[in-house]
C-alpha cells in the first residue's frame, strides 16, 4: 500500500509541477513507487501462480 500510494502521489503531483525541477523531483516519487509496485507484483506472482504457469504469467504482467 505504501508503494501503491506513493505512486499515485507522485502522479497526481506531477500534474501541477510548476518548473523543471519540480517535475523532475516529483517524476523521481513516482519512479520510486512503480519500482516497489514491480517488485510486489513479481513478489505475488511468486507466491501464487503455480509454477506450470507461473512463467507465462509473468511474461504477460512484466512484459520480459
Amino acid at each position: 500500500m505504501i508503494t501503491l500510494g506513493t505512486y499515485i502521489l507522485g502522479t497526481v503531483v506531477s500534474g501541477i509541477s510548476w518548473n523543471f525541477t519540480s517535475i523532475a523531483i516529483f517524476r523521481t516519487l513516482t519512479g520510486l513507487g512503480i519500482g516497489g509496485e514491480c517488485s510486489a507484483i513479481s513478489s505475488a506472482i511468486d507466491e501464487l501462480i503455480p509454477a506450470r504457469v507461473r512463467v507465462a504469467v509473468d511474461l504477460a504482467v512484466n512484459g520480459n
